[in-house]
């Protein structure tokens, strides 16, 4: 079992370096933020090269701004790098019983908010 999660710690870890790599190309303007505007023109400028590093990931995203709605969690229109790499490793594989019980939660608190 130690072995199991000391393996699954350093592909973790792997993955949130090349993931790091990946968020400083993104960051054309190099503020520390990502907008949709850069994650645009870089899959424009790039798309097979940047899917093929999505998909080497597990991760399936077929439009920039579909990727920037799952990673922009706060709401700011910008994505910063722990949002882009903790939301990169959430997307990863699939969605596990918790993942689809949290979205359910998050879209009734949304529901009732939107009623008030």
């Amino acid at each position: 079992l130690d072995m199991q999660v000391q393996a699954s710690l350093e592909e973790r870890e792997k993955y949130s370096k090349h993931l790091e790599g990946l968020f400083e190309d993104i960051d054309i303007d190099h503020s520390g933020h990502i907008s949709l505007d850069e994650i645009q023109e870089v899959m424009k400028s790039d798309p097979q090269g940047t899917a093929a590093v999505f998909s080497a990931m597990g991760i399936a995203v077929e439009t920039a701004f579909e990727l920037f709605q799952l990673l922009d969690k706060d709401g700011s229109r910008t994505v910063n790098l722990e949002e882009f790499v903790e939301g990169c490793l959430r997307l990863r594989g699939t969605a596990t019983a918790s993942d689809t019980k949290m979205l359910m939660y998050e879209s009734k608190v949304t529901c009732k908010k939107l009623a008030t």
